[in-house]
C-alpha cells in the first residue's frame, strides 16, 4: 500500500505534476468544504473566508518540501489569480469573495506566496514563518476584532479594532519566537528580542493595510525582517527595540495631545522614522524629522482661528514619504547589488535625492497649507509657491545634508533643489482643475506623482556628476 502511496522522486517531471495535481486538488477541496459552510450558516462571510485563508496557507506552507521547480509556483500562481478573476467577473465563490469592503487580497495571497517561495525555498522555515503570519495571525486578528472588537479606529476607508490589532501582535510574537528557538541555531535571548520586534512591525504594517494589501505586505516583510535580523547579536537588536518603542511612544503621544495625526497616521509615521534609522542611522533620521516637524507648524499655522483640519492618516504618511523611503532602500542596497569603487559605494549617493524628495513633499504640503493664509497671499499662486519652495528647500535640505558630512557638495545642493522645484511645479500642473484642487485625497496622490516624476529626471543626472553611471556601466 504505501508502495501506492509514495510520490515520484524529487526533480523528476511526474513529481511536479503529482504535486500540482495534489495542491490544486487540496485547493478546490478547501473550497468546497467552505462553500457548503456558507449555505449552512450564510450569516457569518468572515468564517468561511479565513477558513479558506488559512487552508490555503497550510498548503502553500508546504511548497518547498513538494516543489522543486519554480516553474510549478508560477503556474499555480497564475492559475490562481486567473480564477480569482474568472470568479469576480462571474460572482462564483460568494465564501471567499463576499465581503463587506473592497479587497484584493485574493490576487495578493498568491502573488506572495509565489514571491516567498522563489526567495525563500532553500530556507524553508523562514518561509514557514512568513506565511504563519498572512494566514493564522491575520484570521485571528480578523475574526476576534470581528467579534469581540470594542475599541474601533479608521484606516482611511477600512475599519479595524485595537483587539484585533492586540490578537495580531501576540499571536506574531508567538509563531515567530517559537520556530526560531526550537528549529534554528539563534541565541535564546536574540530569538525573544527578534520576535518581539518583528511583531511589533509587522502588525503596525497589518494595522495600517487596507483593501488586503497586507497579503501581500505582511508575509515579505516578515522574511525581509528575518533575513536583516537572524545574523545579528542579541545587544543590537534590542537597541533597534528600544529605538522602535520610542518612535511608537513619541508619535502615540503626537496624535493623542493634537488632531496632526490619527492613530493610524501615528502608526506610519514611526514606522519611516524607524526605516530611516535601522536602514541608514541616527543622521538620516534629522531629514525626515525636520519635515515633520514643519508640518506640525504648518498644522497648527491652518488650525489657527479656531478652523480644524483633517488629521493626517496614513494615506497621507504614505504619500508624503514613500519616494523618500524608495530611495533609502536604493542607498541601502546599490553598493551591494553594484559593487564598485569604495570612494563611491561608502559616500551614499542617494542621499542627496533622499533628502530633495522630502523637502519637495513639505513644499507641496506648505502650498497646500498657505491655502488658509491671507486672501493677499493667497490671491497670488507664485508668492505662495515661492514661500512653500523656500521653507521646503531652505529648511530640509540645508539640515538634512549638514548631518552626513562636515561640508556641503554643491552636487548635492544643485540635485535636492532641482528636485523640489521640478516637484512643486508638476504638482501645480497636475492640480490646476479647480475640481482636482478641492479633492484632498487626490492632492496627496500628486505629491507622490510629482516627487517621483522629479526624481527620475533628477537621479540620473546626479548619479551622472558623481560618476556613479560610469561605475554602473563597468
Amino acid at each position: 500500500m504505501s508502495r501506492w502511496l509514495a510520490l515520484p522522486p524529487h526533480g523528476t517531471v511526474a513529481r511536479e505534476v503529482a504535486g500540482l495535481i495534489i495542491i490544486g486538488l487540496s485547493a478546490l477541496a478547501i473550497l468546497l468544504v467552505a462553500e457548503v459552510w456558507r449555505r449552512a450558516d450564510p450569516g457569518r462571510p468572515e468564517w468561511t473566508r479565513k477558513f479558506v485563508h488559512v487552508g490555503v496557507g497550510a498548503l502553500a506552507g508546504c511548497f518547498p518540501w513538494v516543489f522543486d521547480h519554480a516553474a510549478s509556483v508560477l503556474l499555480l500562481t497564475l492559475g490562481s489569480i486567473v480564477g480569482m478573476l474568472a470568479a469576480r467577473r462571474w460572482h462564483a465563490l460568494p465564501a471567499l469573495l463576499e465581503v463587506d469592503r473592497r479587497s484584493l487580497g485574493e490576487i495578493y495571497f498568491p502573488i506572495s506566496v509565489s514571491a516567498l517561495y522563489l526567495l525563500a525555498r532553500h530556507q524553508p522555515i523562514l518561509d514557514l514563518i512568513s506565511i504563519y503570519t498572512m494566514v493564522v495571525c491575520d484570521a485571528l486578528a480578523a475574526i476576534l476584532g470581528k467579534d469581540y472588537g470594542r475599541h474601533p479606529y479608521l484606516v482611511t476607508t477600512d475599519q479595524k479594532t485595537a483587539e484585533g490589532t492586540a490578537t495580531f501582535l501576540v499571536f506574531a510574537f508567538l509563531g515567530v519566537h517559537i520556530p526560531l528557538l526550537l528549529l534554528t541555531e539563534v541565541d535564546r535571548t536574540a530569538c525573544v528580542l527578534i520576535a518581539a520586534q518583528i511583531a511589533l512591525l509587522v502588525t503596525c504594517f497589518e494595522a495600517i493595510s487596507v483593501q488586503g494589501i497586507d497579503n501581500l505586505v505582511v508575509p515579505l516583510g516578515t522574511y525581509y525582517l528575518l533575513m536583516r535580523m537572524t545574523p545579528r547579536p542579541a545587544p543590537q537588536v534590542a537597541e533597534s527595540l528600544l529605538v522602535q518603542l520610542a518612535l511608537l511612544g513619541a508619535m502615540m503621544l503626537l496624535a493623542w495631545r493634537t488632531r496632526f495625526l490619527t492613530f493610524s497616521g501615528a502608526l506610519a509615521a514611526h514606522l519611516v522614522l524607524y526605516a530611516c534609522f535601522a536602514l541608514g542611522g541616527v543622521k538620516w533620521m534629522v531629514a525626515p524629522a525636520v519635515a515633520l516637524a514643519a508640518f506640525l507648524a504648518l498644522d497648527a499655522y491652518g488650525n489657527r482661528g479656531g478652523r480644524e483640519r483633517p488629521a493626517y492618516h496614513v494615506a497621507a504618511i504614505f504619500h508624503m514619504s514613500v519616494v523618500a523611503v524608495a530611495l533609502l532602500f536604493l542607498d541601502n542596497s546599490f553598493a551591494s547589488i553594484l559593487p564598485g569603487p569604495p570612494t563611491l559605494s561608502s559616500s551614499h549617493v542617494f542621499y542627496a535625492p533622499f533628502v530633495g524628495a522630502l523637502g519637495a513633499s513639505l513644499a507641496a504640503g506648505a502650498f497646500l497649507s498657505f491655502g488658509t493664509a491671507p486672501k493677499k497671499l493667497r490671491s497670488r499662486p507664485w508668492l505662495r509657491a515661492a514661500l512653500s519652495l523656500a521653507l521646503g528647500a531652505g529648511l530640509v535640505v540645508p539640515l538634512g545634508l549638514l548631518m552626513t558630512r562636515n561640508a556641503i557638495r554643491l552636487a548635492d545642493v544643485v540635485a535636492a533643489g532641482m528636485l523640489g522645484a521640478l516637484s512643486l511645479a508638476f504638482f501645480l500642473l497636475l492640480r490646476r482643475r479647480p475640481d482636482r484642487a478641492a479633492d484632498l485625497t487626490r492632492q496627496f496622490r500628486f505629491v507622490s506623482l510629482s516627487v517621483l516624476t522629479a526624481s527620475a529626471i533628477v537621479l540620473p543626472l546626479h548619479l551622472a556628476w558623481l560618476g556613479a553611471v560610469a561605475w554602473v556601466r563597468r
